[in-house]
């Protein structure tokens, strides 16, 4: 330990006379002092499974060994050399030395152990493991030192990693809400998507996006995804393990919408991790009504189809073989496009067929009835007009492949009854004249004279009971 070493020896003589006589010589040796020292470090990691992550505590053991041929003293460790981890490492403790000796003392082949522990971060966990070397120092002689950075034998200098294991995993949940003045959903109401995007895994997600589009039967453009919350506070794109992120979209329902009866909808959420690394580690997951669901949801919508006819008086000639003219409208007063709407006049022999017709548009057709006389006599006329939606009851046969094509009348209404009255001027005139039987012009006693009426109806009616 001293380096050297100087050995003295002393010689003493008794003379016959006098005093005693006396030498000495000094020796001095010098050693090679071979100071070295080694530090072993392992890590062992206490978890409740074999998943390794935030929370779980790693202890780390070294062992330190005088390699040497000096007593070291003052052997200490420093944890901190190369660590990677972004909590605190605990303190450095002395276990034990394999010669007695007391912390911080090494004999030449005296080993000592010591310990630390560490509780394992989320940053840690996102990083996917830790990252420690740990450095020894002891003196020896006059204030010299010797050092040796931590590795898995004495040899080698190999970093300690423990690796974390990741486990990322995203769920999202959608419901909608229909804003509506009524309970019947339909065109121009607004439905409320609302996503419910929550981190189920291990790790920290970035960039979380939603892709709202990924199935979307709508005919209209859905608003944009907008975020409103996350249930730890973390910014817009980021998510926590456990952590909830509220977002909300706006559409606005469409007529084509309305006439499908329902919309089905479904998002695909997006997450990444290890964006240090690389963009290529992320994880997906389909929108249904809980987290462990994927089905689509779907805004039932409500149809009410409906229409009216209307009839009206356009002219009258109020003769016969005149006409009396009129105007039929259809209107569309339900909420769904009408299709295939028969029109139809009998008098008039008016059959007309709208191939379609939006809610709240109408449609306007002429029809005429010839003017008998059995109508002046009869005084008024009354017609009705109606519309309806007739439905085949055979599919497989048509209309227009025959006189005989059943169907039955799914929607349907009648017009008003239009009353027109004709100007009846009733008139009669008789003509009398005689002729004798003779020829001649006078009559004679006994002559028999034959009276000729001649009856005429003048007016516009016919005339019964004539007498």
């Amino acid at each position: 330990n001293a380096g050297t070493f100087t050995n003295t020896a002393t010689v003493t003589g008794t003379p016959p006379v006098g005093a005693d006589v006396t030498d000495d010589d000094s020796d001095t040796q010098t050693f090679i002092q071979e100071p070295e020292i080694a530090i072993v470090k392992s890590a062992e990691v206490d978890s409740e499974d074999d998943c390794y992550d935030t929370g779980d505590i790693v202890t780390y053991t070294f062992v330190v060994t005088n390699l040497g041929n000096v007593t070291l003293e003052n052997v200490t460790i420093d944890e901190t050399y190369h660590f990677t981890g972004t909590g605190t490492l605990g303190a450095v403790t002395f276990v034990s030395s394999s010669m007695g000796s007391v912390e911080g003392t090494l004999l030449p082949n005296e080993t000592a152990t010591y310990t630390v522990e560490y509780e394992i971060t989320q940053e840690d966990t996102d990083t996917r493991y830790i990252d420690n070397q740990a450095e020894v120092t002891g003196s020896y002689g006059d204030g010299m030192t010797v050092d040796d950075l931590s590795g898995e034998t004495n040899a080698d200098d190999e970093v300690t990693q423990v690796d974390l294991c990741q486990q990322p995993s995203i769920a999202i949940v959608k419901s909608a809400e229909v804003i509506s003045d009524d309970d019947c959903y339909d065109t121009g109401d607004t439905v409320i998507y609302t996503f419910v995007v929550t981190n189920t895994g291990n790790v920290t997600l970035e960039n979380v996006t939603i892709d709202e589009t990924y199935h979307f039967t709508g005919t209209g453009t859905l608003g944009a995804v907008t975020f409103v919350s996350s249930s730890m506070g973390s910014a817009e794109g980021t998510l926590k393990p456990g952590e909830s992120a509220t977002y909300t979209a706006e559409y606005v329902i469409t007529q084509q919408d309305t006439d499908t009866r329902f919309i089905n909808n479904q998002a695909e959420v997006t997450g990444y991790y290890l964006l240090a690394f690389s963009n290529e580690f992320f994880v997906t997951d389909l929108s249904g009504d809980s987290v462990d669901a994927d089905n689509e949801t779907q805004v039932d919508l409500c149809q009410r189809p409906d229409l009216s006819i209307a009839k009206s008086l356009v002219s009258n000639d109020d003769v016969v073989g005149g006409s009396v003219n009129y105007e039929i409208t259809v209107t569309n007063t339900g909420n769904v496009t009408l299709y295939d709407i028969y029109v139809v006049d009998d008098k008039a022999g008016l059959m007309e067929v709208v191939p379609v017709l939006a809610p709240g548009a109408s449609i306007s057709f002429q029809a005429s009835v010839i003017i008998t006389q059995e109508m002046i006599d009869e005084g008024c006329f009354y017609n009705t007009a109606y519309a309806e939606i007739r439905e085949v009851i055979d599919e497989q046969q048509q209309p227009g492949e025959g006189e005989d094509v059943e169907y039955r009348v799914v929607l349907r209404d009648d017009s008003n009854e239009v009353e027109v009255c004709f100007t009846q001027t009733p008139e009669i005139k008789i003509t009398k004249t005689a002729s004798y039987d003779d020829g001649g012009d006078c009559s004679d006693v006994g002559e028999e004279i034959l009276y000729t009426f001649v009856v005429t109806n003048t007016g516009n009616v016919t005339l019964s009971s004539v007498t």
